[in-house]
């Protein structure tokens, strides 16, 4: 008859290792403190995208409708970015025509901690160069 083997502490099932709750609660932490952070990121980098799209396509459309819909795209986004802050400029160059569509603004993120505030402060560029035929 095969006789059972014993159990050691590391063959039980059901049992937690305390580094990876430890782990785990330091990711819950950071991402419950963190949003702030991340939520300006995700805007910056979606008004980005956009910048980029309007210069990709900035042979077919004019300089006012890439002004409008970008204003529209910053206020969808509540993004600080009137028609006034952004510069489009197209330059005649040996190989062909480019376009440049470029912005800045300043953006704030605040990390709540028990007993303390700290308000970030960042400051964002979005701008792009595409080459217009």
């Amino acid at each position: 008859m095969v006789k059972p083997r014993p159990r050691g502490r590391d063959s039980e099932s059901g049992k937690i290792k305390l580094g990876g709750l430890l782990t785990l609660l330091v990711v819950v932490a950071v991402t419950y403190y963190g949003i702030d952070y991340i939520q300006v990121r995700l805007k910056a980098y979606q008004m980005q995208d956009e910048v980029t799209e309007q210069a990709t396509f900035g042979s077919v459309v004019d300089d006012n409708t890439i002004r409008r819909r970008l204003v529209e795209r910053a206020t969808q986004l509540d993004i600080p970015l009137g028609p006034r802050q952004w510069s489009i400029q197209r330059v005649q160059t040996p190989p062909g025509r480019r376009i440049t569509v470029s912005g800045a603004y300043t953006a704030s993120g605040v990390i709540r901690l028990p007993g303390n505030n700290k308000v970030f402060y960042f400051h964002f560029t979005p701008s792009a160069t595409a080459s217009v035929r």
